[in-house]
């Protein structure tokens, strides 16, 4: 099964930055209770593999923290984006967070990328030109505690399990 461990965003705040984003033609708008911020994206694991992965997850020490969106970007990039993302104001937590499941965790994709909180909000199969917005700067975001969940993938878009130790499924 595809993991990957987030903070998915408060629904106050989710609603709140849907609201914000301007209506762009051609973009699929996800559904506001995806909203996350993936912290480690660990690709296919094991079943066998769950319960270490929750004790590695319950390790992350702090309360959940509460993020400044600085912007809204298109990736690749805002000539021709793919998906719309809310970027974040690094908070600390978020860095520390990742920077120790990088150390505790393997993953499929360990890219030299650098840690760069955001949400994704929206996605387009074709790419579009993202018009300039500063409507959502500045919007604070609540987030949960950190959780390990599984992603599945359907046409229509993923959904997202959160996942629990053995003995509570």
């Amino acid at each position: 099964m595809r993991c990957f461990v987030a903070c998915f965003v408060q629904p106050q705040s989710a609603s709140r930055l849907r609201t914000a984003c301007p209506d762009i033609a051609g973009v699929r708008w996800l559904p506001t209770e995806n909203y996350h911020v993936t912290l480690r994206f660990l690709g296919t694991v094991a079943d066998e593999q769950v319960d270490g992965l929750l004790d590695v997850v319950s390790g992350l020490e702090g309360p959940a923290p509460i993020c400044q969106v600085t912007g809204l970007q298109g990736y690749p990039r805002a000539t021709s984006a793919r998906a719309l993302v809310a970027e974040l104001r690094p908070e600390p937590t978020l860095t520390n967070w990742n920077t120790w499941l990088r150390a505790q965790t393997p993953s499929n994709d360990d890219t030299a990328r650098e840690f760069a909180p955001h949400i994704t909000v929206a996605r387009t199969r074709n790419g579009v030109s993202l018009p300039a917005h500063e409507g959502v700067a500045g919007i604070p975001v609540a987030l949960s505690k950190p959780g390990l969940y599984r992603s599945v993938t359907k046409p229509e878009g993923a959904t997202y399990q959160r996942l629990e130790s053995r003995s509570a499924r």
